[in-house]
């Protein structure tokens, strides 16, 4: 996953953004897959969107 460190050092500008979008998305599907007790039915949807 931290492959961004790579992509940091050649090309500083747009991969570099990229792989932020990448994380925080992948942090924000995290939550939403996550059970708690409200959000739990809605994150079955999420999860199969996710993988």
């Amino acid at each position: 996953m931290k492959t961004a460190a790579v992509t940091k050092s050649e090309k500083p500008s747009f991969p570099t953004i990229r792989h932020d979008l990448l994380d925080r998305l992948s942090e924000k599907a995290e939550q939403l897959t996550r059970p708690e007790p409200k959000s739990d039915k809605k994150a079955a949807p999420h999860n199969g969107w996710a993988a």
